[in-house]
């Protein structure tokens, strides 16, 4: 399967929104660090791959894809266990369902046709 070139560009400005969305949420809720924590994972993900929008290209995209699976069972952890408000377990169970459908939605890896 051909994937669009666009694909990365839609995941990291995915995830950069998702981050960044996650920490304006751990502003107004009651217990901010759980919700910051995870936001600076995100954007921390989103950041460290090698991608067009990265800032520090350190990350394969097959180690950012596994960080990826942990962040929504992160995510989901937090959502059942982790003593949130309703808010915060919304944005919580929301983080996790926006990174697990964009990285099986838009691949980060580019693969170009066999010859």
């Amino acid at each position: 399967m051909v994937l669009p070139r666009w694909s990365p560009w839609v995941h990291q400005i995915i995830e950069y929104v998702v981050g960044i969305a996650l920490g304006l949420m751990a502003t107004h809720s009651h217990h901010p660090v759980v919700l910051g924590a995870m936001a600076v994972v995100v954007v921390i993900n989103a950041s460290c791959v090698r991608g067009p929008l990265s800032a520090f290209r350190r990350v394969s995209p097959r180690v950012h894809t596994i960080v990826d699976v942990c962040i929504v069972v992160m995510g989901l952890s937090f959502t059942v266990v982790g003593g949130l408000d309703v808010a915060g377990r919304t944005a919580m169970l929301a983080t996790a369902v926006a990174v697990g459908f964009v990285s099986v939605r838009f691949p980060h890896d580019v693969r170009t046709p066999r010859s």
